[in-house]
């Protein structure tokens, strides 16, 4: 399980340049510019992230805090 807390921006459907698409669709194999359903693109800016997994491992299980790793 993945806890990210930060700063989200929603971002207009025709926001992300051609570039970021083609990123996306190598990355994924899914192109989220021609679905049937239209989607939401938001920018993430991480301040802190936490991983474990499962409850008993959710102490020290920081990789990020303030926009620093560790």
């Amino acid at each position: 399980m993945s806890l990210i807390d930060g700063e989200a921006e929603v971002l207009e459907t025709d926001a992300p340049t051609r570039e970021r698409g083609d990123r996306c669709v190598t990355r994924t194999g899914f192109d989220l510019r021609a679905p049937a359903t239209p989607y939401r693109w938001f920018r993430i800016s991480p301040r802190r992230v936490q991983a474990w997994r499962e409850v008993d491992g959710m102490s020290d299980r920081r990789l990020m805090c303030d926009g620093t790793a560790g």
